[in-house]
């Protein structure tokens, strides 16, 4: 179902594809970090294009968990000031896939940190920097965080997740206003 999602965004009509791509949910626990995940996996394999996947839930990072490696620096360390992009940057087994984690610990400020100017000009240095490169960003939920609402501003296109059987309409429908819409490229159920 992944390779359904990569040639919608690959072969928008009129439009080239989006490369700083946000990935985000009403809700927790509706899978966003597993799609944005294998959509990362899915571009650098069948469109054989490096990508970068961001992990910008800095309250509950859990991408170490599918990619097997230890808590490290990340995001937050690099907003904080404690660290640069290149010392955080994580290899995966998965040719042209690097990941850019949340960082080692959940800081006391989510929300400052990703208001911050310092999170607009990462996400602006990331796209700039490696301009072959796709750039996942992969945030906390909507209702349950103002973050994903701070990072949309920066993106190109924003790919809503839903959990079947489990999203309300009008928990998605409160999600969905709270975004640009003109950015929103699909939802995945």
């Amino acid at each position: 179902q992944i390779r359904k999602l990569r040639p919608h965004l690959f072969h928008m009509p009129d439009k080239e594809p989006p490369r700083v791509i946000m990935v985000t949910s009403a809700l927790p626990s509706e899978g966003k970090t597993i799609i944005a995940s294998n959509l990362a996996i899915s571009i650098a394999r069948g469109e054989d294009q490096y990508v970068l996947l961001v992990e910008c839930d800095l309250r509950k990072p859990s991408m170490y968990n599918l990619f097997k490696y230890p808590p490290s620096k990340g995001v937050a360390e690099i907003l904080q000031g404690t660290a640069e992009v290149a010392d955080c940057l994580i290899k995966t087994p998965i040719e042209k896939l690097t990941v850019l984690p949340a960082g080692r610990e959940a800081p006391a400020n989510p929300s400052e940190l990703l208001e911050s100017k310092k999170m607009s000009t990462l996400i602006q240095e990331l796209a700039q920097r490696y301009k072959d490169r796709f750039v996942i960003l992969d945030t906390s939920p909507i209702q349950a965080t103002v973050d994903p609402k701070i990072i949309a501003d920066q993106v190109e296109a924003i790919i809503m997740v839903a959990r079947y059987r489990y999203t309300r309409e009008s928990d998605f429908k409160m999600a969905l206003e709270a975004l640009p819409r003109n950015k929103i490229v699909g939802t995945v159920l």
